[in-house]
Formats: structure tokens, C-alpha cells, sequence
């Protein structure tokens, strides 16, 4: 069945309107189209969700950046979606509200979750690159890893605990004498919720909190436990705390990636190695920890490996990870700036580059911003102040004229950055002699 969202309603915050089948004479859209049409490159959120009503919903968003550098952010459409949701029809969806905002001719990039038929639609839409949804991705790989036996059992009677308190007004009445008692902080029990990113960590960090109150109140005379309420063994309150030092850091990444002012993108790369890293197996791991992280590897590390040039170039241009500290392998960050360096050269001095990064080693000897790259139809060069490679462009024969490695670099600049001055500027590379100047 077409996905068709003809006569569909349009969310923007604080405004909403009908969209039928000719252009909608409202200012706000206008704006936006018009605001649309002068971006240069558009990426498209879609998720799918259900209301409490049990209705069936997909909302697409465009994520651009406008003429005056700022993120912007617009729900393009929200709308129900009885249709089965299949690849084909979130294409013709995705295909449909291109055409409708104009937006076809914006090399689109998207950004989705891992399930099956969003992966289809953005292969049948050709919509590139298509990044599946990081946060998504951690949370189905802790998941993976909850799953283990011993833990799923461990949950299991932590919730019995978490209901027991929630619907007894007798013993949460004694719980909070208990806490008043033992000086803790007055909070509730977190129950877990399956749908809900890092719930169940929630949960287990809070009943640690609470757990000498909890404990306590358990055993005391004024409530009625009930059996369930026993089974809370010693190895049990061993393993509590080694789960939440392992799954602490995914809490934390989540947490630094589900930002919607800034970009994300670049902070995969790092945070990838880093998960990786801290769930690599260790001899001193409680046999259960050892399974739990096989299971998490199992799941989280072939995830990104179809788009790690693209997630190390987005690296490499941040400036909090432009030296790529989270790689071992100093060869492979030179490979990655001559890759884009590679890239700025096919621009063929179409395009040019004003990036300036606030840097406090340029404010210190130059009181400025210093130009980080700068691109004319004569030269590119490209400075990088960190221990690795910086490199010597010559744009108009397309290739590479120098690569040098140096530990120190002094720049002394003369001349305004403007695209009709030439430039002299000057380096001292303490480790090579060569190239003491160039003429840009």
C-alpha cells in the first residue's frame, strides 16, 4: 500500500497546521522552505512510535545548518502511519516528504534505528550514508548483555522488590522512616521499563542506593514481606554492584550522545574505542561479568565497521578529538587526513573553507583566531598543531608535495587571511629542515 501522508498534519514547535494536497499558504512553512532551500546539505530523522491511544506514528525531521552557522532542527512531518511498516513503504514515505519540502536535490544523509525495515528504506530511498542511531545501538547491545542467565534472574527479583514498595503504602511508609533513620537520601525505587534506554541500570543503581534501608525495612516486624521477598541471596547483593560498574559507562554515553543542539556524530569513533576497550575480557572478572561482556561484543562490534572512514573523518575535523588520541596506530591517522585531505583537493578550489577553531596556543602567540584551513584556487594548506603528520598540499597539480612528522611547530603569519592577498607564512620545524616556507 502507498505510504501517503496527503492531508497529514505539520508539527513545528509551537505551531501546528494542516497540509493538503497544494502548497499550504502559511508563513511558517515559507520560511522554513525557503530556509530549506539555501541549506546545503539536509540529514533526515525517522522513528516510528506509538501513542498511548496504541496509534501508530512516524515523524520525520531535517537537521541542517543554515546561512549563519546554527544547528537548525524541524519536524518536517508527524503523522499516523496504519500502513504495514515495511521498507517499501517508509521509502515512498521518505521519497514523498523529500518531494513535498523540496529537499530531493540535498544529498541527503540519514539517520535511523537498527530495525530491518528502516535499513531497507534508506537503501531503496538511496539516501547515504545511512548511520544507524548510536544510542539505539548501545541500548540493544546492553540488552544483549542483561540477558545473561544469572543476571535476567537478578533483575527479575529486583523488580518483585520495586512492586512490592510501589503498591504497599505500608512499607513505603516504612521505608522512608527507615531512610530518615539511616540518613539516606529520600528517593522511591525505580522499576525498570523495556523500552526506556538504560532502565534497568537505573534500577539496580538506586536499589544500591537505598538497599541498607531496603533491607532493613524487609526485615522489619511492621510488614508483611511475602516470599518473594526472601530470595535476595548473598551472591546476589555481590553481583549488584560489579553489574553497575560494568554498565555505568554505556548510562554515560547515552547520555553525551542524545543531544540535539550539537552534532554527535564524531563522538562515536571515541566512544566506540573506548566501550570496546572497557569490555574486553579480564582474568580478575566474576564468571558472570566475563559472559556479559562476551555478549556485548557480540553485538556492539561489527556494528559501525560500513561506516568507520566516515565516523574517523568526523573525528578528525572536531576539534576535541582532532588528534585522534583514541587510535594506537599512528599510521592509520595519517591515512585518515591524507583521506581528507584527498577529498578537499576533488573540491577543485570550487569551495572554500573558512575554519577557525578558538585555540588558546594560537591566543597565546598570535591574540587572534588563526585560520586552521583555508582553501584557494592556487594552494591548500592544511595545519594540524598536534604529534602527528601535517601536510603540504599543491592543489593545482592534485597531489601531495610534502608530509612531514614534528613534535613542535612556531608559526609566525604576515598578512590578513583574505582570498586576494597572497600570504608568506613561515615555519621553524625543529625535526626536518626542509620546507621553511611556503607561499600561499
Amino acid at each position: 500500500m502507498r505510504a501517503s501522508y496527503n492531508s497529514s498534519t505539520f508539527w513545528s514547535p509551537g505551531t501546528m497546521y494542516q497540509i493538503g494536497g497544494s502548497l499550504p499558504r502559511n508563513k511558517v512553512r515559507r520560511e522554513l522552505v525557503d530556509s530549506l532551500s539555501n541549506a546545503q546539505r539536509v540529514a533526515i530523522t525517522v522513528d516510528g512510535w506509538t501513542s498511548c491511544a496504541t496509534d501508530s506514528y512516524v515523524t520525520v525531521t531535517a537537521h541542517y545548518i543554515d546561512d549563519e552557522w546554527v544547528l537548525q532542527n524541524h519536524v518536517l512531518m508527524t503523522r499516523v502511519f496504519n500502513e504495514a511498516h515495511t521498507g517499501n513503504n517508509l521509502e515512498m514515505l521518505l521519497q514523498e516528504v523529500c518531494r513535498e519540502w523540496k529537499i530531493e536535490d540535498k544529498n541527503l544523509a540519514l539517520v535511523t534505528d537498527n530495525a530491518r525495515n528502516m535499513i531497507l528504506a534508506g537503501v531503496g530511498a538511496q539516501m547515504e550514508p545511512h548511520v544507524r542511531c548510536i544510542a539505539h545501538t548501545l541500548n540493544l547491545a546492553s540488552q544483549k548483555a542483561l540477558k545473561v542467565d544469572r543476571v535476567s534472574e537478578l533483575l527479575v527479583k529486583m523488580r518483585k522488590v520495586v512492586t512490592y514498595f510501589h503498591k504497599s503504602p505500608k512499607a513505603t511508609e516504612a521505608l522512608r522512616e527507615m531512610q530518615i533513620q539511616l540518613h539516606l537520601p529520600h528517593h522511591k525505587l525505580v522499576h525498570d521499563v523495556s523500552t526506556r534506554w538504560n532502565s534497568s541500570l537505573d534500577m539496580l543503581e538506586r536499589f544500591w542506593e537505598q538497599q541498607p534501608a531496603v533491607l532493613n525495612t524487609l526485615l522489619s516486624k511492621k510488614i508483611r514481606r511475602g516470599e518473594a521477598m526472601s530470595s535476595l541471596t548473598e551472591d546476589d547483593m555481590t553481583l549488584i554492584p560489579e553489574v553497575i560498574k560494568l554498565m555505568s559507562p554505556l548510562k554515560v554515553a547515552t547520555t553525551l550522545l542524545s543531544e540535539e543542539k550539537d552534532p554527535t556524530i564524531s563522538m562515536i569513533s571515541p566512544i566506540q574505542t573506548k566501550l570496546q576497550r572497557h569490555f574486553q575480557p579480564d582474568e580478575s572478572d566474576h564468571m558472570v561479568i566475563s559472559q556479559m561482556k562476551e555478549r556485548f561484543r557480540l553485538d556492539f562490534d561489527g556494528r559501525y565497521t560500513y561506516l568507520q572512514d566516515l565516523l574517523h573523518y568526523a573525528s578528525a575535523l572536531d576539534p576535541c578529538f582532532k588528534d585522534l588520541a583514541f587510535l594506537d596506530d599512528n599510521e592509520t591517522k595519517d591515512m585518515i587526513f591524507m583521506k581528507i585531505t584527498a577529498e578537499v583537493v576533488k573540491m577543485d578550489g570550487q569551495v572554500r573553507i573558512y575554519y577557525s577553531i578558538y585555540c588558546s596556543w594560537c591566543l597565546s602567540h598570535f591574540h587572534c583566531y588563526l585560520p586552521v584551513a583555508y582553501l584557494t584556487d592556487a594552494y591548500l594548506f592544511s595545519l594540524r598543531k598536534s604529534n602527528s603528520s601535517s601536510v603540504l598540499i599543491d592543489v593545482r597539480q592534485g597531489m601531495v608535495i610534502h608530509l612531514m612528522r614534528t613534535r613542535q611547530l612556531k608559526q609566525k603569519v604576515t598578512g590578513a587571511p583574505t582570498e586576494s592577498k597572497k600570504r608568506q607564512v613561515c615555519f621553524d620545524w625543529n625535526c626536518a629542515k626542509s620546507y621553511k616556507s611556503v607561499l600561499i
